[in-house]
């Protein structure tokens, strides 16, 4: 009895520490759940989805530096729905998402806007050469006890 205890004990420490260190998040993981993405989940929608982390202690974040839907899938939601997902996986590992949003592959410049905005990003900076910066703001608060 007292052995088995033991076990259950350590096995429910493994467990504990396996869930710890698959919330670390890095560049790894990050292409990892972009392939995933790209390869299963949205395998007929995605055209490109690029994705970085920026692990700075204060402000971790990820940068999506290419977001694009195939145009045979466009305005049918499925852009919202993927960005929805990224949004989740942000929350889960506690990061904001930060992008730049450019009309240069041809969508309109006010429809990226709104999209962004319906999206639950907010607009950071909006340079006169065509490109928005945008954030979301649905990182977890810390508690600070």
């Amino acid at each position: 009895m007292f052995i088995w205890l033991i076990t259950v004990s350590f096995l429910s420490q493994v467990f504990m520490w396996k869930d710890f260190f698959m919330n670390i998040l890095n560049q790894k993981v990050i292409d990892e759940y972009v392939s995933k993405l790209k390869k299963n989940k949205y395998s007929n929608v995605l055209e490109s989805l690029k994705m970085f982390y920026f692990g700075d202690d204060e402000c971790p974040e990820i940068y999506i530096s290419s977001f694009k839907i195939k145009k045979r899938k466009r305005c049918q939601g499925f852009g919202s729905l993927i960005l929805q997902d990224i949004v989740q996986f942000a929350k889960e590992h506690n990061v904001q998402i930060k992008l730049q949003a450019s009309d240069i592959y041809g969508t309109d410049k006010k429809i990226l806007y709104k999209f962004y905005r319906k999206n639950g990003f907010v607009l950071v900076k909006n340079n006169k050469d065509g490109f928005f910066l945008f954030k979301n703001c649905n990182k977890k608060q810390k508690n600070n006890v």
